[in-house]
């Protein structure tokens, strides 16, 4: 097992991750020319320097680091020649540091790093879709060392993953603890738009009302079954992706504290949770560690580009409907048996119904605050 885990690059965090077998840290700028997997106003502010004596105290402590530029669009900035240089030179200074890998979506960044880049480790971001072999073979043929499957597709696909990993020589990497809805019409959209929130000099300035994210928490509260047949892994099924042939397990949510993070390492690290689902999965919206008065302000104080009043009021629609979301990690023992037999994709989950009968079990959602 290989856990590649989140940072939030506080003061504490080295020292409470080192004590774990980890293999690497991902993480990036709030903001830089490419972009990435979550809007500005998420993430912890860094500035290059102290990134620099981060990813340094990091090797001293035997772990790897991994700079995400996993954009799924650059608004075709990255075609013209400004563009191109203003790439070649992040990349120059992510070099200089002492990065270690680079993942990305789009493949024209990917064959930038390995012709003039050998020294850095290539790596497949979800957001560039791989759901099938032939497409994992493409990136293979591109130069890529680390493969990251779509999970809202192929999380529960066993002969699928094991169809891919028996064919390429490539790691391959999975997301353990997200939680997003079963093959989501929004993928490729949602990709876009927190790239776009977290590029500089985009127009937009990291503004963002996060379509997806509403209809996606709203659908779990809806239907209950879209919180079992969301795309997680649980600490202690593992083990049935090593068996066809999975390497790598990431670990998410970068706006988390660091004993949040440390909770989540542990059981994973462990194998094993003795608690609620939910404290290892982001089901429903939590309060952002990093998002302060200045930086509301920042990011959102532009009453003219969108009906803000009409966000937050569905942001609080939600947050008051549920106190709290339970999920016993433990009553869902010999959940994935069915699917190591079976293909979810070749069946009408309507007449399954198998992810239904498990949420009446096992969801509680409290309903004192519901309004």
């Amino acid at each position: 097992m290989r856990l590649s885990i989140s940072t939030n690059f506080q003061d504490d965090y080295i020292d409470e991750i080192k004590k774990f077998s980890v293999k690497e840290v991902y993480g990036k700028l709030n903001t830089d020319f490419v972009g990435g997997g979550r809007p500005s106003f998420m993430l912890p502010v860094i500035g290059k320097k102290k990134l620099g004596l981060f990813i340094k105290e990091l090797h001293l402590n035997g772990i790897k680091f991994n700079y995400l530029l996993n954009s799924t669009c650059l608004n075709n900035r990255e075609v013209t020649k400004k563009g191109y240089n203003k790439i070649r030179s992040d990349l120059d200074w992510l070099s200089e540091i002492g990065t270690d890998s680079v993942t990305v979506a789009i493949s024209f960044l990917g064959q930038i790093i390995k012709k003039h880049y050998p020294q850095f480790n290539l790596h497949v971001s979800a957001f560039a879709g791989v759901r099938s072999l032939r497409h994992a073979q493409y990136w293979e043929e591109l130069g890529a060392d680390v493969i990251t499957l779509e999970p809202q597709t192929l999380n529960r696909e066993f002969s699928i993953i094991k169809n891919i990993s028996s064919n390429i020589k490539a790691e391959l990497q999975v997301i353990a603890n997200q939680g997003c809805l079963y093959c989501c019409p929004n993928v490729n959209y949602h990709a876009n738009l927190v790239s776009h929130a977290s590029q500089s000099k985009h127009r937009s300035k990291g503004f963002l009302i996060d379509y997806c994210a509403f209809e996606c928490k709203t659908s779990r509260l809806n239907e209950k079954v879209n919180f079992i047949r969301a795309d997680w892994i649980r600490p202690e099924d593992m083990k049935e992706y090593e068996k066809v042939g999975v390497k790598n397990f990431k670990l998410i949510q970068r706006n988390w504290t660091t004993m949040e993070l440390v909770r989540v390492i542990k059981a994973y690290s462990e194998r094993e949770y003795k608690g609620n689902l939910a404290d290892l999965v982001e089901f429903l919206f939590r309060e952002n560690t990093f998002l302060t008065l200045s930086r509301k302000i920042k990011y959102f104080l532009h009453p003219f580009k969108g009906d803000l009043y009409g966000a937050w009021k569905k942001y609080r629609r939600i947050k008051q409907k549920v106190g709290s979301v339970e999920i016993d990690n433990k009553s869902l023992d010999g959940f994935l048996d069915i699917f190591k037999k079976e293909s979810c994709q070749l069946k009408n989950c309507n007449i399954c119904r198998y992810c239904h009968t498990i949420a009446d079990k096992v969801v509680k959602i409290d309903i004192k605050q519901r309004s």
